[in-house]
């Protein structure tokens, strides 16, 4: 049976079909692969039962972490035992050190196949039938401690007697509180880049803002679906499907010539909600809303929908409405500096001294690093102009400080494709994600990205020779640097030549914040720039704010992590950008907006 992803049998994956796991698992037949694990369809010889066995890609395991994370699917399995959550029977490792685990088989098959055996539509009776007990199940997990974050069709199954059950917590994140100085701020955090189908992720996903909203919004998304036929903006990739989502909601189910109550579209409508404060307190409460407008509908002829538009049509006009909006708010025509009409992030009148030579200039001395309080306040009434969440703590690892710089030069743009290509030929260099076969594109993690493709498989980097490279590891980037004789700047170098010096610049170009000297996501063309294309900084260097984060040799207080300096074209809130902000990531991280340049020391 092929899997969802429309690859290969499980003989030729693997060739675990006829195998026998754990001295009592005779594996049938494969269900199904996802990102971390492959399912099969297994008789219990000892209990004489058929059983769902899942075990993990065996490229994977030798992955840093990856161990771990399966561990802790398998715990949150074992904690969670609901009536409408698959249960864990049984969990081991092969003697070759391959760690199993054996769930529940259901055999009524999941939501996806009843979907597409009933064209795509469910009548809204028939899900109101499902939903109490899948959105308990939720809110059971969510009260438990643990989001799902993998909420889809495919992860709602049956069984013979037609009961709902919630699977697949492979991608779940254990909850821990994100911010204690602010009793009314509830959001949550989790460790890890973004998890599961971007399809069915909310708009908080990329910012990392977990609550059970999170999987609210999932559910509901589920919903609309089921009532429709197809999910709004599935026509887009992931970096411009998560902008829609951000920008502009789906359509009312009414507008797709659904029939069903007002009601009933308001409830799924709410649960879309943009903003995760605005959906519902629980999924039950959805449910709730949901399914006592849904009765007496099971027989209604579902009409056909209306075909949603082209992939830009909804969302683009949205985006430049709210970027023109925000930019009238802001006064961001203005000119900096003028005290009567200067914004929150004008505190002191830009400063743009004439540039020298970059790379060739040594540079050293003291200055304050860090930031001061008249600084914080200015970057979070930024922050709120532009982000979802913007709580007080939200910078307080730029602790204000002496600091001393030993002569050094930098490089004066980031790292081009072209240089990076001439370094692997000459020294046959192989980056982290060319052996591990995965890299980031921003949050999304995704298979056949690396720098040679930094867009996916059907793209070149000779298509774009003077781009900073991308898709590159800390170890990356200290190899190319050892080559050329240098290495990674230090924090305090990055940010002294961003600041210049005693200048102490918030930004590269002074003090205001300016959209048009940055390459951030400013609207719906957002994209990596080549080096170069925005006004240079007080020493001549380019880009040392968006465009790419960079890699510094500064490690975090935990020694675990580097820190990276000066945002990216992904940033959507301005004030990361400043050159006080830093970025903390493990050494190994690699994706589409992450490059680097070199530093160098210079006699003093």
């Amino acid at each position: 049976m092929p899997d969802r992803e429309g690859g290969r049998t499980g003989e030729e994956i693997d060739g675990r079909v006829g195998q026998e796991i754990g001295g009592r698992y005779r594996i049938a037949s494969q269900l199904g692969a996802g990102g971390m694990a492959t399912a099969y369809l297994a008789h219990d010889n000892r209990v004489r039962r058929d059983v769902v066995v899942k075990i993990p890609h065996g490229e994977l395991l030798d992955r840093p972490g990856f161990r771990e994370r399966f561990q802790r699917e398998v715990r949150s399995l074992t904690e969670l035992q609901h009536p409408g959550v698959v249960p864990l029977y049984d969990c081991g490792e092969e003697p070759d050190g391959t760690p199993w685990c054996v769930v529940r088989y259901l055999s009524g098959g999941d939501l996806a196949d009843r979907l597409q055996q009933a064209g795509g539509r469910m009548p809204a009776a028939e899900i109101a039938r499902w939903l109490p007990r899948v959105a308990e199940a939720i809110d059971f997990v969510h009260e438990s401690g643990v989001l799902h974050r993998d909420l889809t069709p495919v992860n709602i199954l049956f069984d013979e007697a037609d009961n709902a059950f919630v699977s697949d917590f492979g991608v779940a994140a254990i909850l821990r509180a994100a911010d204690e100085t602010s009793a009314d701020d509830p959001r949550l955090t989790a460790d890890g880049a973004f998890v599961g189908a971007a399809l069915y992720a909310p708009p908080e996903a990329v910012s990392r803002e977990l609550t059970p909203a999170y999987d609210q919004y999932s559910l509901a998304l589920v919903l609309y679906q089921a009532l429709c036929g197809y999910l709004p903006y599935n026509q887009l990739e992931n970096r411009a499907l998560m902008v829609a989502k951000n920008s502009d909601p789906p359509a009312p189910l009414d507008e797709r010539g659904v029939p069903i109550p007002p009601a009933a579209v308001h409830a799924v409508m709410r649960g879309l909600s943009l903003e995760p404060r605005d959906r519902f307190r629980s999924c039950r409460a959805l449910a709730a809303a949901f399914g006592a407008q849904a009765e007496g509908l099971a027989t209604q002829e579902m009409p056909a929908p209306a075909l949603p538009r082209g992939p830009g049509a909804r969302w683009l006009p949205g985006v430049v409405v709210a970027v023109l909006a925000v930019v009238a708010i802001a006064g961001w025509w203005r000119l900096p500096g003028d005290p009567e009409t200067a914004g929150p992030g004008d505190l002191l009148a830009a400063r743009t001294p004439e540039a020298t030579p970059a790379g060739e200039r040594v540079l050293s001395g003291r200055f304050q690093a860090g930031t001061t309080r008249e600084e914080l306040a200015a970057a979070l009434a930024l922050c709120r102009q532009h982000a979802r969440a913007c709580p007080a703590s939200l910078y307080d690892d730029e602790t204000l400080r002496e600091v001393r710089v030993a002569p050094f030069t930098l490089d004066r743009a980031e790292v081009t494709n072209r240089e990076f290509a001439d370094f692997v030929a000459a020294t046959g260099h192989v980056t982290s994600a060319e052996r591990e076969g995965t890299s980031r594109d921003g949050p999304f993690e995704e298979r056949g990205l690396d720098w040679r493709r930094p867009a996916g498989p059907r793209s070149s980097f000779e298509d774009l020779p003077g781009h900073p490279v991308v898709h590159v590891s800390a170890s990356d980037a200290e190899a190319y640097c050892a080559h050329h004789g240098g290495r990674l700047p230090s924090e305090d170098e990055w940010e002294l030549a961003a600041r210049g010096g005693e200048e102490r610049r918030v930004y590269p170009w002074g003090d205001a914040w300016r959209e048009d000297a940055a390459n951030w996501a400013s609207g719906e063309l957002a994209r990596l720039r080549a080096s170069g294309e925005f006004p240079e900084g007080p020493y001549g260097h380019v880009d040392l704010a968006g465009n790419v984060w960079e890699w510094t040799g500064t490690h975090s207080e935990s020694g675990n992590e580097r820190v990276l300096k000066g945002g990216s074209w992904m940033e959507t809130n301005p004030a990361d950008l400043r050159a006080a902000v830093r970025l903390l990531s493990a050494p190994d991280d690699r994706s589409s907006d992450i490059g680097f340049r070199c530093a160098r020391d210079a006699e003093q």
